[in-house]
Parts: C-alpha cells; structure tokens; sequence
C-alpha cells in the first residue's frame, strides 16, 4: 500500500505544478493554444494514472515505480 500512496501525492503534486504552469500560460494571449494542450494532457494524465492505479491494487501488488513522473 506505501507505493500506492506514494504514487497518489506525487500524482498530486505534479499534477498542481502542471495546473500552476497552464495557469501561468493562460494569462498570455500568445500562450493560450499551448495552455490548452496543457489541460488536455492533464486530464488524460489523470485517467490513466486512476486507471493503472486502481489495476496495480486489484491485483493487490505494489505499484512498480510509483516515483515516476508519467503513468508508471
């Protein structure tokens, strides 16, 4: 269960640096196109990230490398 956790928050953190950096995009009109591929990739990130998570415990196994920065 820690690499679950572990897995969790840092899902978290690095999903509220990628909202901080398409919020930091947004507020330039030049900017705009690349904070919306932002939000977007974001939104799958999170998908896959739940999904995967949620198949890892159903199998009750520890996630493999719950430190990565993508979908592990």
């Amino acid at each position: 269960m820690q690499t679950h956790y572990r897995f969790q928050i840092r899902g978290f953190w690095i999903g509220l640096f990628y909202g901080f950096l398409a919020m930091l995009f947004a507020f330039t009109i030049i900017l705009m196109p690349l904070a919306w591929l932002i939000v977007m990739f974001m939104f799958v990130w999170v998908i896959v990230r739940c999904v995967k998570g949620i198949q890892v415990l159903d199998k009750n196994a520890a996630y493999p490398k719950p430190t990565s920065w993508m979908f592990g």
